[in-house]
């Protein structure tokens, strides 16, 4: 990857889902990454440890993946309409936040935003956004969006901050 970005290929590379021991065969390499994506967001934040320890032990920029929460954090989800058909992808066991525990624990941490989205005056998608970006330091959001109001609605959390009390409340009713 050195020679490629010599050879002016690439401009930088980075990291990708590196968990628990596997940072440590990259301590050598330190300062050649630039960032380290894995998923994280009030949905999944298993992975916040692993994140934060990469950032620090390897000088590299946390960049988050999954951050609404495959959809579930838009608030446009309830217990009422997340019961889908065979034919219909949440069904599907990889949508984990859609099943079981998992679907219950999201939709308390939704309902606990739908007050701090209005407070602020932004889309649920704009809370659960800036909660990582001041929630995880110097972090990048990844989003993916269908509709171009979608694109709107997500850039709905740039220019303001959570409160520390908002911070707080999200981050205990999200862990995990």
């Amino acid at each position: 990857m050195q020679d490629l970005r010599r050879a002016g290929k690439i401009r930088a590379f980075g990291l990708s889902n590196i968990h628990g021991e596997e940072r440590k065969e990259l301590l050598p390499y330190k300062g050649q990454f630039v960032n380290c994506q894995d998923e994280y967001s009030l949905a999944c934040r298993k992975w916040e440890q692993d994140l934060r320890t990469v950032q620090t032990e390897l000088s590299v920029t946390p960049m988050t993946w999954g951050s609404l929460g495959q959809g579930i954090l838009t608030g446009k989800y309830t217990k009422e309409n997340t019961h889908f058909g065979t034919d219909d992808r949440r069904s599907r066991e990889i949508y984990v936040n859609f099943h079981g525990e998992k679907l219950e624990k999201n939709l308390q941490v939704v309902e606990m935003m739908r007050p701090i989205a209005e407070a602020h005056d932004v889309p649920l998608a704009a809370v659960a956004i800036r909660f990582i970006l001041d929630y995880l330091e110097d972090s990048v959001v990844l989003v993916g969006a269908k509709r171009p109001s979608q694109i709107t609605g997500n850039l709905e959390a740039v220019g303001w901050h959570l409160t520390a009390d908002e911070i707080r409340r999200l981050a205990e009713v999200s862990a995990e």
